[in-house]
């Protein structure tokens, strides 16, 4: 006859050994708790009627045999729950802890659901301080990066580099996939590495391979000569900008105003005349805009420039701009809508934050086919509000858009109407977007139109 007493300590004993297994197994794999916690439910319920009937014999119980029948049942729905003898699990997790990338993993609601301790460290020498990292929202945790705050929460691939908020010439690149199963995205992995001396000890190998120390000292004096020879050229040139759109700029305002008092009076001339004067009214305006787009450059090339941020009120600043614009658009009848809420501030530099919305809404009026619409949309996104362009104009090449914000490759584009163009304006853009601590990028396709975004501080 079977004696369940005994068979209940062995039981006990390979319970007690299985749950030590599982948690050097546990462990390993960083996910202690759940699985021990059903082993030791299993082991006790054969153990607790034991114990009743030794304090209260005569009491009728649950048979030891059906006892051990259950809490067998629990501890192998536990071990197959939690995969406990997979080897491929505790593998993947190594994997992950041991690669110098950091690695955040985010589902679809926004929730960080795993993270190795690389990314622990990158974090802690990007803001300074220890953060807790599984569990958080990324709207708390990406605060400090829009973008890609951005690229997380709408699930899109994409890449940007972030600086540090304690080192300055610290940089990280980041790149973030969006995680598919089945054609359906579930959530988006991110890779963060620490590129800050990446391309100078590229480059140093380089020439310690290639040159002696005598070249490379001959080398460096002559940078060093033509450095200073270039700063001179460059102050000049900057100068001369300076000196030559003040001087052109002002007869040029005068020109345009004499040319509104002739359009006024236009029904007194024949239509061979108007012709003429709507011609010399475009060109001169054309000629004005160029003007300002290089001064507005000369600005933002110059030492002497002064950022002033301020808290300005955006949807203000908006109306104001649009104000300049909805003749521009009203003669191709395109609708302009602003979704800007009232309540949204930025910190900012007024006068810049003006410059980059005219130049994005002139752009997006420029390439807008007649009848078409633009849409201006702002949205707070942690400590930075990320203001869009948005129009349902002729778009861009995918192979075009790397262009678009590159100093060597800056070109002027005709408009749907023939209107023509600086080919600096969204270069402006950059600089002076950057200037206010904010990044500046596109979405766009050819035939599908285009939008831009770029961030501000809300502080």
């Amino acid at each position: 006859m079977v004696n369940f007493e005994d068979l209940t300590v062995y039981y006990i004993l390979v319970s007690i050994l299985l749950s030590v297994y599982i948690y050097r197994m546990d462990k390993a794999r960083g996910n202690v708790g759940f699985s021990l916690l059903g082993i030791a439910i299993g082991i006790m319920i054969p153990i607790v009627p034991e114990l009743i009937k030794t304090i209260r014999p005569g009491v009728l119980l649950l048979p030891t045999s059906m006892g051990l029948a259950l809490s067998g049942i629990v501890v192998l729905w536990c071990i197959s729950r939690q995969r406990c003898f997979l080897i491929r699990p505790i593998a993947r997790d190594m994997a992950l802890k041991s690669i110098k990338e950091g690695v955040l993993i985010v589902d679809r609601k926004g929730r960080v659901v795993d993270h190795n301790s690389a990314l622990e460290g990158h974090i802690k020498d990007i803001i300074g301080m220890e953060v807790h990292i599984t569990g958080k929202i990324i709207e708390d945790l990406l605060k400090y990066w829009p973008q890609w705050y951005f690229f997380c929460k709408n699930m899109q691939e994409g890449e940007v580099i972030i600086p540090s908020l304690c080192y300055s010439d610290r940089r990280y690149h980041v790149r973030v996939k969006p995680i598919i199963k089945g054609g359906v995205k579930g959530g988006t992995i991110s890779l963060i590495s620490d590129i800050t001396n990446y391309n100078s000890l590229k480059e140093e190998a380089t020439l310690h391979t290639e040159l002696s120390r005598d070249q490379l000292k001959e080398i460096v004096a002559k940078l060093s000569t033509q450095k200073k020879q270039l700063e001179v050229l460059n102050s000049l040139k900057d100068k001369l900008f300076a000196v030559i759109t003040h001087d052109i700029r002002d007869p040029l305002t005068a020109v345009i105003s004499l040319t509104e008092i002739l359009e006024e009076e236009k029904e007194q001339y024949s239509s061979d005349i108007v012709e003429i004067i709507d011609a010399v009214k475009e060109y001169i305006l054309d000629t004005y805009e160029l003007i300002e787009h290089l001064f507005d450059w000369v600005k933002s090339q110059s030492f002497g420039l002064i950022h002033s941020p301020s808290q300005l009120k955006l949807s203000t600043t908006i109306e104001g701009v649009l104000k300049l614009y909805r003749i521009h658009a009203d003669a191709k009848g395109i609708t302009i809508k602003s979704n800007i809420n009232e309540d949204i501030l930025v910190f900012a530099d007024k006068e810049m934050l003006e410059i980059v919305l005219r130049n994005l809404l002139s752009n997006a009026i420029k390439f807008t086919e007649m009848g078409g619409s633009i849409t201006l949309d702002g949205k707070v996104a942690g400590m930075a509000v990320i203001i869009s362009v948005s129009d349902t104009g002729i778009g861009i090449h995918r192979e075009k858009v790397k262009e678009l914000f590159d100093e060597a490759h800056s070109s002027s584009t005709t408009g749907t109407t023939g209107e023509k163009g600086t080919g600096i304006g969204l270069l402006i853009c950059r600089e002076f977007v950057r200037l206010n601590g904010g990044e500046i990028w596109v979405e766009t396709d050819a035939g599908e139109g285009s939008t831009f975004y770029f961030s501000v501080p809300n502080l």
